[in-house]
């Protein structure tokens, strides 16, 4: 997602009064949030991702880690048995700040949400949810998962690559799959 995501109205933190605060005007309003637990939802553009939700093939990373508008899961690849070798994984070269600016907008920020979806993701919600009352010194949300971590799994247990050489380090890998 090139441009940067705004990834508190991707997994939206509908739960944290902080979130309206900050986004008096940009807050997608409770009632219209995809519930995913008693803290977070989805926007209503990704109403199609329920689905992969409700069938535990989606994992959501929190406040760390954007919309996918590839018709999600087709009827293509369960019909030719390539389901559960797919993997899908979403990713954006920067975030979003929480506080919304004078364009009825976001800043460039530092965290977002990352969608990971197969048929042996183990789907959940995965990092700790976003700790909009304690932003950094820039106005930023501090991520809870090193991006690294949710790379060095998808190169070591879909790719089978020797992941600490394709990233220059050792990140702890996520639990996503499945057995």
């Amino acid at each position: 997602m090139t441009g940067g995501n705004d990834g508190l109205n991707t997994e939206v933190p509908y739960a944290d009064f902080a979130y309206s605060r900050l986004r008096p005007r940009l807050a997608i309003p409770r009632d219209q949030v995809l519930q995913l637990d008693q803290q977070a939802g989805l926007h209503p553009a990704l109403e199609p991702l329920m689905a992969l939700w409700q069938g535990r093939e989606l994992a959501v990373g929190g406040a760390e880690m954007g919309p996918l508008r590839g018709g999600v899961r087709t009827i293509a690849l369960t019909e030719i048995g390539r389901w559960d070798s797919t993997l899908v994984m979403s990713y954006s070269e920067f975030g979003r700040r929480p506080r919304e600016n004078l364009s009825n907008g976001t800043d460039h920020g530092t965290a977002s949400a990352h969608f990971v979806m197969g048929g042996r993701v183990k789907g959940g919600l995965y990092g700790a949810p976003p700790e909009l009352a304690r932003l950094d010194g820039s106005d930023n949300l501090s991520f809870a998962v090193d991006f690294r971590g949710l790379y060095a799994t998808v190169l070591e247990r879909w790719w089978e690559v020797d992941a600490p050489g394709a990233l220059n380090g050792r990140f702890a890998a996520l639990d996503l799959v499945r057995a």
